[in-house]
């Protein structure tokens, strides 16, 4: 039986088309610029003329022999017919299977194999999991992997371990990454998480298994509802993955809330914990300076503090806020 769209896709798929203002401006750090780029630029060629033809969406660059497949604009009959073209692409780098509707790619994911693979991005399909497992596993040259649910309703899911030795980028369900074997979370520098209302709150749980990731500088949480508390996601991060440089939690569906003292002071805590976080983003409203002055003192490495409307800089020891670009 076919899976029904998931009516929560537009709302996350607008945020990982436009990220925490304060995370893409780590690409112009020299230090993070070489991990942080090519997240940011593939979510840019979904929307710009830069992308892939929509005749064919097939991109070829004959200087590097480079190949891309991409679905973006191409109608479902268009898409199921590209799919036998896929086995000929042989030195494939990027496939991209990010869709709106139900298509089924079992096929492409049973038998094909691409030897150059190293991006994919995919909407999985609840009666193909069996497939996506097989298809992962034989692609070990994949570095960034975008998993985006269909489903619309709780559903358990159930993969084999999945070996990905280069793995540097990861953007998808909470649930998936207890599938990922140790040395494929050995090397990963960028963690996107979609927490979705069946997580059944267990955010911990999650972030112990990003305690391997010993690469790990940027953690992006989003959730479909107000049930993580940003001082619980923190206050996690800081039991497992303490040396994360950039913290970002976004709720994807309600308009941004107000902050408590109470939260304030809690995430503050969890702040003295995490002693090389630079850069904090939070969907929230109503932070005061005093807060943020809260936060600096709490966290000696902290320079930036990014909120709905407002971004918080630390210059010369002092915090001055400037508006959020539209």
């Amino acid at each position: 039986m076919a899976s029904k769209r998931n009516p929560l896709g537009s709302d996350v798929a607008l945020f990982r088309n436009r990220p925490c203002r304060a995370l893409q401006d780590v690409a112009s750090l020299p230090k993070y610029r070489d991990a942080t780029a090519i997240p940011y630029r593939r979510s840019s060629d979904r929307t710009t003329a830069q992308g892939f033809p929509a005749n064919d969406g097939i991109q070829k660059d004959h200087t590097s022999r480079r190949s891309d497949f991409s679905t973006m604009d191409l109608s479902k009959r268009t898409i199921e017919s590209l799919t036998s073209v896929l086995f000929r692409l042989r030195n494939l780098e990027s496939l991209d299977l990010l869709l709106n509707i139900t298509v089924d790619f079992t096929d492409t994911l049973d038998h094909a194999h691409f030897k150059n693979l190293s991006a994919f991005r995919y909407t999985v399909q609840f009666d193909n999991h069996p497939s996506l497992s097989s298809f992962l596993n034989r692609h070990p040259t994949i570095t960034h992997l975008t998993l985006h649910p269909s489903f619309d309703e709780p559903r358990q899911l159930a993969l084999d371990p999945i070996h990905l030795p280069h793995l540097a980028f990861y953007d998808g369900p909470s649930d998936f990454v207890r599938f990922l074997d140790k040395i494929s979370t050995s090397a990963v520098s960028l963690v996107y998480l979609t927490f979705f209302p069946d997580h059944d709150g267990d955010v911990d749980r999650t972030l112990k298994q990003l305690a391997p990731m010993t690469a790990l500088h940027t953690l992006a949480a989003f959730t479909t509802g107000n049930d993580i508390p940003e001082s619980a996601l923190l206050e996690s991060a800081a039991r497992h993955i303490p040396w994360i440089k950039f913290a970002m939690l976004q709720n994807v569906r309600d308009n941004p809330a107000p902050i408590s003292q109470a939260a304030a002071r809690s995430i503050a805590t969890s702040l003295r914990k995490l002693p090389s976080l630079r850069v904090l983003c939070l969907r929230v409203e109503g932070v005061e300076h005093k807060t943020v002055a809260l936060w600096g003192q709490a966290s000696k490495s902290l320079f930036k503090v990014t909120l709905h409307a407002t971004s918080w800089m630390r210059k010369r020891g002092q915090w001055a806020s400037e508006p959020q670009p539209a």
